[in-house]
C-alpha cells in the first residue's frame, strides 16, 4: 500500500494546491473595481478581476507570494499571501485613487486689425452691379439656367464677372 502512495506522484502533488480569490474595490467608495489587474511576481503571470471585481486564480502551488494589483488611476498595491493544501485564500483588497493635479490653462486671445489677404474668393458688387444682376436674371428662366449652364454664363458674363 505504502508503495502505491509513492508511486503515484500525481496524486500527491494534486493535493499541494490551492485558490487564490478575492475582489478589488475602491478605498473611498467601496465600488468594485471592474478588469482590475492581478499579477504575482513568483509565477510571472496573473488575471483580471470580472465586472464584479471578482477574481480567481485556481490550482496554484503551495506556497509564498507576492502580488501586485494595478488598475488605472489609483494607487499599485502590493501584497503577500500564503496557498495551504486544499484551501482557498480568499483577501479583499482596496485601492487608492491617484490625486491627479493639472497644471492650470490659461485661455487668452487677440484681435489683430489689417488688411485679410486670404479671402480671394470675396468679391465686392456696388448697388449697380446688383441691379443689373437682377435685371439680366429675370430675363433667364430658372429652368433654362438649371438645364443649360450656357445660358448661366452668358448671364453672369453680361454682368461683367467673367
Amino acid at each position: 500500500m505504502l508503495e502505491f502512495f509513492l508511486s503515484s506522484p500525481n496524486i500527491y502533488n494534486a493535493q499541494q494546491t490551492g485558490n487564490f480569490r478575492g475582489i478589488i474595490t475602491d478605498s473611498l467608495s467601496s465600488e468594485v473595481l471592474a478588469y482590475a489587474n492581478i499579477f504575482i511576481k513568483e509565477l510571472g503571470s496573473g488575471t483580471s478581476t470580472d465586472s464584479r471585481g471578482y477574481f480567481l486564480i485556481s490550482s496554484l502551488p503551495v506556497s509564498n507570494y507576492t502580488a501586485e494589483i494595478s488598475y488605472i488611476g489609483y494607487q499599485t498595491k502590493t501584497i503577500h499571501f500564503v496557498i495551504a493544501s486544499n484551501k482557498i485564500t480568499h483577501i479583499n483588497i482596496s485601492l487608492v485613487p491617484l490625486e491627479v493635479e493639472l497644471q492650470t490653462v490659461e485661455k487668452s486671445s487677440e484681435r489683430i486689425y489689417g488688411e485679410n489677404v486670404t479671402d480671394i474668393g470675396i468679391q465686392k458688387f456696388s448697388t449697380k452691379k446688383l441691379n443689373l444682376c437682377q435685371k439680366v436674371l429675370s430675363r433667364i428662366s430658372l429652368e433654362h439656367c438649371n438645364i443649360c449652364p450656357v445660358y448661366r454664363v452668358q448671364a453672369i458674363s453680361q454682368l461683367g464677372f467673367m
